[in-house]
């Protein structure tokens, strides 16, 4: 793992990251990721995490990334650092201390920062509910796995971060669009299995050989976040701004592809904090979404508007700026963007897209 890190490194990776919620990075320990960390820190890279997040345990959860980038003299990027908020059933306490934890490491020399989405809501796979071991040896031997009646028993023990999302809730737990099984979609958990009359976790794994053809395709929205926790981190100077998601530019070749968060995040995040809210400038929200991921990264000719900078220049009308995005349809030009400059080539002219495709692969170092 070291070899492959380094060789990624080499070749212009930033850094490394690890999603230790997910069922085939659990087994990880903290002593294997820290050696990752130290390979990462010998190439000049930087350590990103999707924290452990185990129940009840919201301070050992950013305890861990401190201490593993403490150890290995790494720098450290918490993603969607309010995640502890669901850890708990003391929210705000969660998240405040999550960011008193990120002050404290700061001032003892641990460059440490963090970042987080703008969605109310968590996102991810429903097959994210199965241990890694089910999804071995092919399509055929995962259905049959999932038709065992002892074998769903036994898979039902295993944590996992679609329970730890539902928190025994499970009408917050809500099926995105379904090519395979459309009348599921946009309807919740609990919802289909009262109907059917089954037990949640058999829903789930019938649910889940409704897709077996395409299993990890059917995505899930968790309601479980609350602005009032949220705003906290995102009120704190050095929290980034993300959509927690890929691009998907609306001419290219994932077009067809929908996503939360590649079309949103920045408008609904100008709009909620510095035109209804007033709880940050305009200047400030530009801050938080520009120059700041660019200096964690060490892009020092992007991210500012300055003579011998790329031009990546987006030109706004803040009072008008706001996403068209829903939850249900977010694939949505915001409204309210005049122009796009990629690299210098117009890209969106008037609010229409040129065509012109000027992006480029950054590469560190």
């Amino acid at each position: 793992m070291k070899r492959l890190l380094e060789k990624s490194l080499a070749e212009g990776g930033f850094g490394y990251s690890t999603g230790l919620e997910y069922g085939i990075e659990r087994g990880c320990t903290e002593e294997e990721v820290t050696e990752l960390c130290r390979a990462a820190k010998s190439a000049g890279g930087y350590y990103a995490t999707h924290t452990r997040n185990k129940m009840g345990q919201p301070e050992e959860t950013i305890a861990e990334a401190i201490r593993t980038a403490g150890k290995a003299d790494v720098p450290l990027q918490i993603s969607h650092i309010t995640v502890v908020s669901r850890l708990t059933d003391r929210p705000k306490w969660a998240v405040e201390r999550a960011l008193e934890q990120v002050e404290d490491a700061r001032r003892q020399g641990i460059d440490a920062c963090f970042d987080m989405h703008t969605r109310l809501f968590g996102t991810t796979n429903l097959s994210a509910i199965l241990p890694q071991w089910v999804l071995e040896d092919g399509t055929a031997a995962i259905a049959n796995r999932l038709k065992t009646p002892s074998i769903r028993k036994e898979i039902a023990q295993h944590p996992n971060i679609i329970t730890a999302l539902a928190r025994n809730k499970w009408d917050t737990i809500v099926l995105f669009d379904s090519k395979a099984q459309p009348e599921l979609s946009r309807r919740n958990i609990a919802e289909i299995s009262k109907q059917r009359g089954t037990d949640i976790f058999d829903t789930i794994y019938d649910i889940l050989l409704g897709e077996i053809e395409d299993l990890h395709s059917l995505m899930i929205l968790a309601f479980n976040y609350r602005e009032e926790d949220l705003r906290i981190a995102f009120a704190h100077p050095q929290c980034m701004v993300g959509g927690d998601a890929v691009a998907l530019a609306p001419d290219g070749p994932l077009k067809k592809h929908t996503l939360h968060g590649s079309y949103t995040w920045a408008s609904w995040f100008v709009r909620h904090f510095v035109q209804e809210e007033k709880m940050l400038t305009l200047e400030d929200a530009v801050r938080h979404l520009t120059s700041l991921p660019a200096s964690r990264l060490a892009l020092r000719d992007r991210g500012t508007v300055k003579a011998g900078n790329w031009a990546d220049l987006a030109v706004f009308d803040p009072s008008t700026f706001a996403e068209r995005g829903t939850v249900f349809e977010p694939n949505q030009l915001a409204a309210g963007m005049k122009h796009v400059l990629v690299n210098g080539v117009p890209t969106l002219i008037d609010g229409s897209l040129t065509g012109n495709h000027a992006g480029r692969i950054l590469r560190a170092r």
